[in-house]
């Protein structure tokens, strides 16, 4: 045994996940963006992705994990930062869940192609990936 003393008592209660472990202190926009995938919208899902494009998805989500949200905040719109849409320019149906949303948060993950979504808290959730160029909205 070491020369430490240890102090008895009640130990930390632990989830078993070590994700739920977060300090108070720290704003969400210092964290590390988390990704969610289960508000995709049919149309514009990864299973409606070519082979390559799916490929780029995942570099694209591989390449932000460890990136903050100010990271990305300051990065290139047209490179790893990103956007805002107004929910009056996206084409396709808007989820229920995110229906009173004004302003929905563009990442691209392939080229131009955008991946379109709502950032809650670190939470980056994924609505919409545009498989053709223009099919999601009008990029001008």
């Amino acid at each position: 045994m070491s020369g430490r003393s240890v102090k008895k008592g009640k130990r930390p209660q632990n989830s078993g996940n070590v994700l739920a472990v977060e300090t108070k202190t720290t704003t969400t926009a210092q964290n590390n963006v988390k990704f969610c995938l289960n508000h995709m919208q049919s149309g514009f899902s990864v299973e409606d992705l070519s082979k390559e494009a799916r490929a780029e998805f995942a570099m694209a989500l591989f390449k932000r994990r460890g990136m903050t949200w100010t990271e990305i905040q300051q990065a290139p719109k047209h490179g790893l930062g990103s956007e805002k849409m107004p929910a009056s320019s996206i084409r396709a149906a808007i989820p229920r869940v995110f229906g009173d949303v004004e302003n929905f948060l563009v990442l691209r993950y392939s080229g131009l192609l955008p991946m379109a979504g709502v950032r809650v808290g670190d939470v980056y959730h994924i609505v919409w990936l545009e498989p053709q160029f223009g099919d999601l909205y009008d990029h001008g």
